[in-house]
């Protein structure tokens, strides 16, 4: 019975493996598929673990073990990308945050996918430009940027289409200019998979970074022509696609190229595309048909001559200062007129005076002037409206339209662009208006309204006066940079009011132990050294004594024209005269030194520059300097004497020539030359056989020194005369000053030449006396 029961089960088992074979067959073949799977994944993981740490362990590192018992890195992609992702979205607000983002890329970048690279360079690109610029943090930029040239040579496979677009647009925000970067992008492996494998967006972002550092390839724009033509045909039409058409042929226009393909293909489109798109983009697409001369695409658009002319059609108040901005960093001044055209009524004070700064930048910019201000009737109209405003005045008389800080700014760009409209510096200057500003203690935007009179040279002794005389609140408030503006207007307009100049004074040590600003307390020196006021070698002792190393160490290493001016100024005040050594005298030394050390090989001056460091080294060596100062190496010594000639052989002026000629012909004095030089020191006239040195002064060698409000004054000699005539009788001469305003005056009270023939009889006798009564 059993045996019968066990033959049975057998026939059973065989007979249901017999009915479904197929079934049986497929389930063991799919589990040993799995199987095989998992193993060889298994095995691969494990030989990448084992290539990684034989790696690590070749540069002497010190593997890691991981949760399974086997060593290996500890690296995690996705991880990591969320880490820079994170630290994108919180924002690289400082320089320690890019050199954080810079240590992570170093550490990893063994692990790294083109991924990581992606989010490592938009992240960068982010920040702030200035965070970039720190010595550690641009070394860093450069090394990532060559791993990423060296990675474009070696292997193409490397790449993916989106990645790498975020990668050229990350270097084209960042206006990195690398030509190998770029011509490997063009080179065919990349530009048919960037082309052929991109979505719309990532070939607009191409077609931009390379406008954006003005690179140009034609097999690399043809390919990007014919891509874009084809999404526009292929794929629907919607905001994404228009914006992406916009910036492609923004570019195109940009750098020059007319794509036919795509501008063809635009033109079909039209309706659509205008259906769907801001005005923003509209406007850009509009332009690069214009700049091309083409037709305008839009017929049925309605605004057509706005619409090329305008970025932004319809722009909220709220967001007006935001879009000024916008057009200021682009240099859009066409975009900025246009905006007043339309919204200038919208506007409030901010907004006119955003403006006014946005002209400016590109007034000053070396490109050239896109648009000729002057004439231009946008420009005209804005000026009528400012100053319609400017008289106008908010809730009650006593709140005027524009409040101090947005007069000052717009009176300083209309100095800045030499505009000079006198309607608006005489507003500026009434009673009113000046209480008003100077009420405010604003040293800033007083700053910024005398430099821009100095700028234009315009002139008002009431406002200087009304300035001068709250020249102790001024003082208080302001920084090295604001001063130093006042005191540059002051004296370039001749000016001086030594009620302004000690209130200056006081605050030197202020500004030496508070501010690191050498731009600033340079200029406030050279300021006062011109000036003629005996406090201007103040400024030299409070930095040599109180200011910090790194203040020092700044001004030793400041700019050519920086270095110059110090030295020239410490001339003037003969602060290296004599041989008694001061903490003065040791930096003008250590600042001197350096200069001859250097012998022009970092060093390049302007020949102003040459001229002043000529005068130093005159004055130095005729008064006896320090004698740490060293003498000139080659190249300099070459530089000083060509400055010294230049100034020697300069042309004589009418007056000199007046003035000379009356002496020969009239006085009957025998060897006068004209343009001497004395020792290196420059002499008008020179009567040899006398040794009186003539000087030939006019306007522009006087300053007006004020004493109070009354509005009288009493003309001094300027900083750098007063230093000159030092000099000269240091030398041994007698020096002649000849006001020839004075001169001329004579000759004109009816006795005509015989009256300045007797002056200059005169002026010389009581010359040769003085000289005579000094050596006695």
């Amino acid at each position: 019975m059993q045996r019968i029961i066990i033959v049975l089960l057998a026939l059973t088992i065989e007979t249901s493996s017999f009915i479904h074979p197929t079934t049986t067959n497929q389930k063991f073949l799919k589990r040993n598929n799995n199987f095989l799977k998992q193993s060889s994944k298994k095995t691969t993981a494990v030989d990448n673990k084992r290539k990684v740490n034989e790696e690590l362990e070749l540069k002497g590192e010190k593997p890691y073990v991981g949760n399974d018992g086997q060593t290996e890195k500890e690296f995690s992609p996705r991880k990591f990308t969320a880490s820079v992702q994170k630290m994108k979205q919180a924002g690289l607000n400082t320089k320690a945050d890019v050199t954080q983002l810079f240590k992570l890329w170093e550490e990893n970048k063994v692990h790294f996918n083109v991924i990581h690279y992606a989010a490592v360079f938009t992240t960068v690109a982010s920040a702030d430009p200035h965070l970039l610029e720190s010595s550690n943090n641009a070394v860093s930029l450069r090394l990532l940027v060559e791993d990423i040239v060296c990675k474009l040579s070696q292997s193409p496979e490397f790449f993916h289409a989106r990645e790498l677009a975020m990668i050229i647009y990350s270097v084209g925000r960042m206006q990195i200019n690398n030509r190998i970067f770029f011509n490997s992008i063009a080179s065919p492996p990349y530009r048919d998979k960037l082309t052929k494998e991109g979505d719309a967006h990532s070939i607009s972002n191409i077609a931009w970074a390379c406008s954006r550092v003005g690179y140009f390839s034609e097999e690399l724009f043809e390919c990007i022509d014919e891509s874009a033509a084809k999404i526009v045909n292929q794929y629907a039409i919607n905001e994404g696609t228009t914006q992406s058409i916009s910036l492609t042929l923004k570019a195109f226009a940009s750098l020059g190229y007319q794509g036919e393909k795509l501008f063809n293909v635009v033109e079909k489109h039209a309706n659509e595309i205008s259906a769907n798109c801001t005005d923003l983009h509209l406007s850009n697409i509009a332009w690069s048909f214009q700049k091309f001369g083409k037709d305008f695409p839009f017929k049925d658009y309605e605004n057509k001559q706005q619409l090329l002319n305008f970025n932004v059609m319809r722009i909220s108040p709220e967001k007006m200062s935001n879009h000024i901005s916008y057009l200021k960093r682009t240099n859009n001044v066409e975009g900025v007129l246009n905006l007043f055209k339309y919204y200038g009524a919208n506007m409030n004070h901010i907004h006119y005076s955003n403006i006014f700064g946005c002209l400016v930048k590109n007034y000053n910019t070396d490109e050239g002037r896109t648009v000729d201000l002057v004439s231009d009737e946008r420009f005209l109209a804005l000026l009528d409206s400012t100053f319609e405003r400017w008289n106008a005045y908010k809730y009650t008389d006593k709140v005027p339209w524009f409040d101090a800080r947005s007069m000052a700014t717009i009176i300083y760009s209309l100095g800045k662009m030499r505009i000079k409209e006198m309607r608006f510096f005489d507003h500026v200057s009434n009673n009113r208006t000046s209480q008003m500003l100077l009420e405010a203690q604003d040293s800033q935007a007083i700053a910024n309204i005398v430099w821009a009179c100095a700028k234009v040279n315009y002139y008002n002794s009431t406002l200087l006066c009304n300035i001068a005389s709250h020249g102790a609140e001024i003082s208080v408030q302001g920084g090295s940079q604001a001063l130093s503006n006042i005191i540059h207007g002051f004296v370039k307009l001749s000016h001086i009011d030594h009620r302004l100049l000690d209130s200056v004074a006081d605050q030197f040590p202020r500004l030496v132990t508070t501010g690191d600003d050498p731009f600033g307390l340079a200029s406030l020196f050279t300021s006062f050294s011109i000036s003629g006021s005996t406090r201007g070698a103040e400024i030299l002792t409070a930095v040599a004594e109180k200011g910090s190393p790194d203040l020092i160490e700044k001004l030793k290493s400041s700019s050519e024209q920086l270095v110059a001016n110090i030295i020239w100024s410490s001339s003037v005040y003969g602060v290296c005269a004599g041989k008694k050594s001061t903490m003065s005298t040791k930096l003008i030394s250590e600042i001197w030194n350096r200069i001859v050390d250097d012998d022009l090989n970092r060093y390049s001056f302007a020949i102003d520059g040459y001229r002043q460091l000529n005068h130093f080294f005159v004055a130095a060596t005729i008064e006896k300097g320090d004698r740490m100062l060293k003498r000139p190496g080659v190249k300099l010594s070459r530089k000083l004497s060509e400055a010294a000639f230049l100034e020697a052989s300069k042309k004589n002026s009418k007056q000199k020539m007046h003035v000379s000629n009356m002496l020969v012909d009239r006085c009957g004095i025998a060897n006068v030359e004209n343009n001497v030089q004395a020792d290196g020191v420059g002499i008008d006239i020179a009567i040899l056989d006398l040794k009186v040195a003539v000087e030939v002064q006019t306007k522009f060698q006087y300053h007006k020194v004020f004493c109070d409000e009354s509005g009288r004054y009493e003309l001094r000699d300027k900083g750098q005369i007063v230093a000159k005539k030092r000099l000269l009788r240091a030398l041994g001469w007698k020096v002649l000053c000849v006001d020839y305003a004075k001169f001329v005056t004579i000759a004109n009270n009816g006795r005509g030449s015989e009256a300045q023939v007797e002056f200059l009889k005169d002026e010389l006798i009581r010359t040769t006396r003085e000289r005579r009564r000094r050596r006695k």
